[in-house]
């Protein structure tokens, strides 16, 4: 067996320990694990190269922002390009770190760190383009609110849409790639806004929801 596949099976086994070892079920790829197969292609490049995994992780950092800027531009596709080629580099990260037997938690939580950074410059970069601040305000107040739930469980493993194939696809609009890539074709149609009001809606149901959940959980304690 070549050096590459014996690298891909490792990464493959390594993955699955890690999945098994905090509950995941559903919910590892985005879009697919053929993404992560070919994603690992460069991941191996990366280590023949010597990098390390938060070279990749700051890389991809780099990328996001670079692709905000584009969005504050007014082009879309140029954006898309990039996020595409951040999601690749986000899977390469964590391989890369699994890899060198370097892969920690906190470096798990840094990478959500800056997914939220990444994000929170994106609702008002759409504020500035549409005018619809009110919006844009709500929307961060809701993501204040399902972020205070989302921190009652534990980082991966608990969360809804990683133990039940049904909860995946009700939380699929929060996963950021999703977030990025449904923004594009209201952006070609000139529908910002529409976008702004459909993820209004989607976070005042989810923050309604984890609210009541919560509520209950809290009854049955009495």
């Amino acid at each position: 067996m070549s050096h590459y596949k014996t690298f891909v099976a490792q990464l493959e086994s390594k993955q699955r320990e890690e999945d098994e070892a905090t509950g995941r079920i559903y919910n590892q790829d985005t879009f697919g694990h053929w993404v992560r197969k070919l994603s690992r292609r460069l991941t191996y490049l990366f280590l023949l190269s010597g990098l390390h995994g938060p070279h990749v992780l700051f890389a991809h950092f780099i990328v996001d922002l670079i692709a905000l800027y584009f969005v504050y531009l007014g082009s879309p596709l140029i954006a898309l390009a990039l996020w595409l080629l951040a999601h690749v580099l986000d899977n390469c990260d964590g391989d890369l770190a699994r890899a060198l037997d370097e892969a920690r938690p906190e470096w798990g939580q840094l990478d959500i760190l800056l997914h939220t950074w990444g994000n929170m410059i994106f609702w008002p970069i759409l504020g500035f383009l549409t005018g619809s601040w009110h919006i844009v305000t709500l929307i961060l107040a809701l993501l204040v609110i399902m972020e205070h739930h989302r921190g009652r469980f534990k980082m991966v493993g608990n969360r809804y849409g990683e133990k039940s194939q049904l909860w995946k696809w009700v939380a699929h609009p929060t996963n950021i790639n999703i977030m990025y890539m449904a923004y594009v074709p209201f952006a070609l149609a000139g529908q910002l806004e529409w976008y702004l009001y459909g993820y209004l809606g989607y976070y005042l149901m989810a923050a309604l929801g984890q609210g009541i959940v919560f509520a209950l959980k809290v009854k049955r304690l009495k």
